[in-house]
């Protein structure tokens, strides 16, 4: 399976392209497909995901625990990816803020990066054949 990397759009797809924003998907909302490219907006520092599914592509702004999930996902993988809401947590200084939080799931026996298997069984779960 080829490996991840941070890399230009280019889908090959005449499927139309939805964006979603974290801050506008609803608790429990998920979106399925194959994993298939990163773009990294270099004048923001910001990374889109883009899952193609049987009708469209969906391009999934990053956040935090998302690009922490899915930079261990190769790309050309079956994902399902569910948006868990909002959750408080303390960061670095100390403070606590609010952090997106998602799941991400792959079938199981999917070839995974090295120390995907800790981050996924701890953040999500493994979808069954």
């Amino acid at each position: 399976m080829p490996s991840q990397q941070t890399k230009k759009v280019t889908l090959g797809s005449d499927k139309p392209t939805t964006y979603l924003k974290p801050k506008e998907m609803s608790v429990g909302q998920s979106v399925s497909g194959v994993f298939k490219n990163t773009y990294e907006n270099e004048e923001y520092g910001t990374l889109t995901h883009y899952i193609e599914g049987a009708d469209e592509t969906i391009g999934i702004n990053g956040s935090g625990m998302l690009n922490a999930l899915l930079k261990r996902v190769p790309f050309g993988t079956e994902v399902t990816i569910e948006y868990l809401g909002k959750d408080n947590y303390t960061n670095k200084k100390g403070r606590e803020v609010e952090a997106h939080q998602f799941s991400v799931l792959v079938p199981e026996g999917a070839e995974l990066s090295e120390g995907a298997s800790e981050a996924l069984a701890d953040d999500s779960k493994v979808l069954e054949d």
